[in-house]
């Protein structure tokens, strides 16, 4: 796992994301019951999310970050995720409905995740990953804006707690993959429900 700092002004994710609620990130706070598997990007704030983002400089921004960012030490043809899940970690609840890994539901396990908080993220406000591939021993994927995760969601079970800290969590994460590891598919994502092909859940970096 590889934790990395980036430049808040070149790749401002924060600043394209935060006018589309008029509040800052961390006051995101909705009453729901606590989220399960099927429900934990469903919100209002989700819809309003995905429903915005394409009238902004967001996309450009984001390709530039994987260009220059994340995928500097591979010297080949890549895939990205074409639209990186949002991730609101409310006060009181959680953020994904249960502890996985996401081979689990259809990912190949080549595939590599990046960990993107848009907010502080530490002990119950992040995702908790496993130490070694079966060990279920978790500590916290703590972090700044700021800072971002390149890890193996494909094979290493994580999750969160309950959020405790008063604040909501904010994120955006995402995968990568060579594409000469890329095979077509006829399974889908369980949230986007989106084929795990080129030209629907996976983009081409160029």
């Amino acid at each position: 796992m590889q934790k990395i700092t980036f430049n808040k002004n070149t790749f401002n994710f924060r600043d394209i994301i935060e006018p589309i609620f008029n509040e800052k990130l961390e006051n995101l706070h909705e009453e729901h019951k606590v989220f399960n598997l099927y429900t934990d990007t469903s919100s209002n704030a989700h819809k309003r999310f995905y429903g915005a983002i394409h009238d902004t400089d967001f996309f450009k921004v984001y390709k530039k970050f994987i260009k220059e960012m994340v995928v500097i030490d591979y010297n080949e043809p890549m895939l990205y995720q074409t639209m990186p899940s949002f991730r609101i970690h409310f006060s009181g609840n959680l953020a994904v409905g249960e502890y996985h890994k996401d081979s689990t539901y259809n990912h190949s396990t080549e595939e590599k995740n990046v960990y993107l908080p848009l907010t502080a993220s530490k002990n119950t406000a992040t995702v908790w990953v496993e130490d070694a591939i079966g060990s279920e021993n978790y500590y916290p994927m703590n972090a700044d804006y700021g800072d971002f995760f390149i890890w193996d969601g494909a094979n290493l079970k994580h999750g969160n707690e309950i959020n405790t800290t008063g604040k909501s969590r904010v994120s955006l994460d995402f995968r990568f993959i060579p594409k000469r590891l890329y095979k077509k598919s006829n399974k889908k994502s369980i949230n986007a429900g989106k084929l795990f092909n080129i030209g629907e859940y996976w983009t081409e970096l160029n």
